[in-house]
């Protein structure tokens, strides 16, 4: 078994999130800290992950990003974006159906 799939089984899962997120640049989000791990899963374009600390991380279609203490962080199209707040996107969304939030920025 992979390192990844090992730590994930030793996790002890009670409940998800699950969001599509439809982004064109220039675009950011900023999560709070979660008290369980977040993941992120890029299927097209590109984004910079920042997780503190003066770690920035380009994010390319395929990746999959895991933080797992569930820390505050930003996603972003290019690192001098404005931001918005997940909560904030999230509001807009109807309760029981498949939340879908955007940022329509006209470029990528």
């Amino acid at each position: 078994m992979d390192p990844l799939s090992e730590a994930l089984r030793s996790l002890p899962m009670s409940g998800c999130l699950i969001a599509r997120a439809e982004l064109s640049a220039p675009w950011g989000m900023g999560l709070d800290r979660f008290d369980s791990a977040v993941f992120h899963v890029v299927l097209s374009g590109s984004c910079w992950l920042d997780a503190g600390a003066g770690r920035r991380i380009l994010l390319k279609p395929g990746d999959i990003a895991v933080l797992m203490q569930g820390q505050a962080h930003r996603l972003m199209s290019e690192p001098s974006a404005a931001i918005t707040s997940f909560s904030d996107l999230m509001q807009h969304c109807v309760p029981g159906r498949f939340p879908s939030i955007g940022i329509a920025g006209g470029g990528d």
